[in-house]
């Protein structure tokens, strides 16, 4: 599991590229936009709330 985790990480950045390059270049922007919003709401301590067996809390 932790490979193929680990192996879909490192296909993240290139299936980004993928997909800007796919959209319409009126919708970078808003795109750019929805990112930062997402990523400025994300907090660490949540980063494992859905996977099974895993609370950051217990270590």
């Amino acid at each position: 599991m932790l490979r193929d985790t680990l192996a879909a990480l490192q296909q993240l950045p290139e299936a980004a590229v993928r997909l800007k390059k796919n959209l319409p270049k009126r919708a970078h922007p808003i795109l750019a936009e929805l990112e930062l919003t997402a990523r400025k709401s994300l907090l660490p301590g949540e980063a494992y709330n859905m996977a099974p067996g895993c609370d950051p809390q217990i270590g």
